[in-house]
């Protein structure tokens, strides 16, 4: 390969890197970060939850066979965001439990261990309401979310609020 073809190879390489950053997942999360819930967004790091400009609420904290319980993202300052995953758990056990109903721009994660819920598209949202269907077993369930406002700010492990008006 001639020095020129080399530059011309490296130049076009960088760019397209450049345009298209590595891990990034606007399709939804991949099964395998269903453990951490966190994106692999280049270098990036979570922010700290305490500055999470967005609310996550759940409609019950405990549930009969079949009941289908809500849980809701929405920025507290209008602030959109490009992608979600929630996981159901048992809050005794951290197990996760129950099943996920896809709606609108949601896809489910039900493969390798993996028992959530994640975005279709990175196209903007200013809310999302996730159904969630518990199993035959009565008890109690927990919500983790992480939410990815965009590329470089993301914020991993919020909990879900109840809220008794859903």
């Amino acid at each position: 390969m001639s020095r020129v073809s080399l530059i011309s190879f490296l130049v076009v390489f960088l760019l397209v890197h450049a345009y298209f950053p590595a891990n990034c997942w606007p399709n939804g999360a991949p099964v395998n970060v269903c453990d951490d819930m966190t994106p692999r967004h280049g270098q990036n790091r979570p922010k700290p939850s305490r500055y999470s400009p967005y609310q996550i609420t759940q409609s019950a904290n405990s549930y009969e066979p079949g009941d289908v319980l809500q849980v809701t993202i929405r920025g507290t300052r209008e602030t959109p965001f490009e992608g979600l995953m929630v996981k159901a758990y048992d809050p005794e056990t951290g197990r996760p439990i129950g099943s996920f109903k896809g709606g609108l721009g949601l896809k489910t994660l039900e493969d390798q261990g993996c028992l959530a819920i994640t975005h279709k598209d990175s196209l903007p949202k200013k809310a999302a309401v996730i159904h969630w269907v518990a199993p035959n077993f009565s008890g109690q369930v927990a919500f983790k979310t992480t939410i990815v406002e965009n590329f470089n700010n993301y914020f991993t492990n919020l909990d879900a609020i109840v809220d008794q008006r859903l």
